[in-house]
């Protein structure tokens, strides 16, 4: 009798084991896919930003010369440009926390929506 609860201890052990090193792997597998989904959105992100920046950049730029050949002068049409990017620095500014909030909700949005997919 002993020998049978012995190597059913050992059994159970074994099983025990197994299970929980299965769901160590489990887990970090899942922490790899969260972490590459949230790096590869980090880096279309980065990606998306650079071309807005430049076609805003270029598009301001047009703007600037547009405006230089009506006022027959360059630099008032630049002057002018500079004078609409502060212009939109300070409703950024002043909007600063409206902004930083919606971002954060769609980051949490985004996140819950992950989770409750994997549930």
């Amino acid at each position: 009798m002993e020998k049978d609860f012995a190597s059913l201890f050992q059994e159970i052990k074994k099983e025990l084991t197994g299970y929980f090193n299965a769901k160590l792997k489990l887990y970090r597998l899942e922490l790899f896919e969260k972490t590459s989904i949230t790096v590869s959105a980090l880096f279309f992100g980065l990606a998306v930003l650079l071309v807005v920046f430049f076609s805003v950049f270029f598009i301001f730029l047009a703007i600037g010369f547009w405006l230089g050949e009506l006022l027959d002068s360059i630099a008032a049409g630049m002057g002018l440009v500079a004078l609409m990017y502060l212009i939109l620095l300070v409703i950024l500014l002043v909007n600063k926390q409206k902004i930083w909030d919606k971002i954060v909700d769609l980051f949490l949005g985004k996140l819950i929506k992950e989770e409750d997919n994997d549930g």
